[in-house]
Formats: structure tokens, C-alpha cells, sequence
């Protein structure tokens, strides 16, 4: 009798206008952040959270993977051009909003979200087809979503 492969339980992630179909183990081990930090003359190396300097995300729509410079605690942002956060990689929190934007000569977007317990909430000022919506981060392992329109 030949031994058959144990069946792992599956879910389902919408994210925008796209379904996929994901083993549930991924979706729970999904990291929505990655701590970085920058290391003069190398570039971003990853870190524990406490060590962050910057923050990698993998935001739905025209943005996609973005890092950014990050403090955390009780540490004031003021003049430093970093976001707040939250210390989180599966649910982070970011402040101020993030806005991103392109103007090609062959195509124009804006992305204007909160990102608040890992989910982005995309504005009214979004050009895509998620403004007004929230949706959840991606993993920042995940592909690229190319389904949204500007």
C-alpha cells in the first residue's frame, strides 16, 4: 500500500482583484515587515527589530516593495525624515502615512496609504483601483502584484 501525502490545510488570499490559492502555514508564517539596517558602504543587512534602522514592506498595488527609514519607542522623529514604528513585522504600524508616486512619460500613479496593524488603507488621493480600500500587507517573500491599474 503506497503512503499517501498528508494534506496540509489551505486558505484563501484576495489581494486586490486577485485570489490565490496558499498553504496555511504560509499565511501564518507570512512576515509583513523585515527589520533592516543600513551598513555604511554595504547597503541593508536584516536585523532583530530593536536594531532596525530601517523597515522593508511589500505594499499591494503600483508601490510594491518599498523600505523605509524607521525609529521606534519613545524616540521623536523630528527632523530625522524617518516613520515611527511599531516594532512589529507581522502586524507593523508606520506614522506618518506613506505616499509614492510616479510620473513617466508613459504612466502615472500616486499611492497614498496608513499602515496601521499590517494592513495598508489606501486614501481617497490613490490613483489605483484600492483607493478607499484597506487591504493586508503582502509577505515581503511575495511576488510582485501586477494586477492593480493606476
Amino acid at each position: 500500500m503506497t503512503k499517501q501525502p498528508e494534506a496540509r490545510p489551505r486558505g484563501m488570499l484576495l489581494v486586490g482583484n486577485v485570489t490565490a490559492e496558499k498553504d496555511m502555514d504560509t499565511l501564518e508564517n507570512a512576515q509583513k515587515a523585515k527589520p533592516m539596517v543600513l551598513v555604511p558602504g554595504l547597503g541593508y543587512a536584516e536585523c532583530e527589530p530593536h536594531e532596525a534602522t530601517h523597515l522593508t514592506m511589500r505594499i499591494p498595488g503600483p508601490t510594491g516593495l518599498l523600505t523605509l527609514p524607521v525609529v521606534q519607542g519613545n524616540t521623536t522623529r523630528a527632523g530625522t525624515g524617518a516613520w515611527t514604528w511599531n516594532g512589529s513585522t507581522d502586524a507593523p504600524t508606520l506614522r506618518p502615512s506613506v505616499l509614492t508616486q510616479y510620473d513617466g512619460a508613459d504612466l502615472r500613479w500616486r499611492c497614498h496609504s496608513w499602515i496601521t496593524d499590517g494592513a495598508a488603507q489606501f486614501l481617497a488621493d490613490s490613483s489605483h483601483d484600492m483607493a478607499n480600500t484597506t487591504v493586508p500587507l503582502l509577505d515581503v517573500c511575495e511576488p510582485p502584484n501586477n494586477s492593480v491599474h493606476a
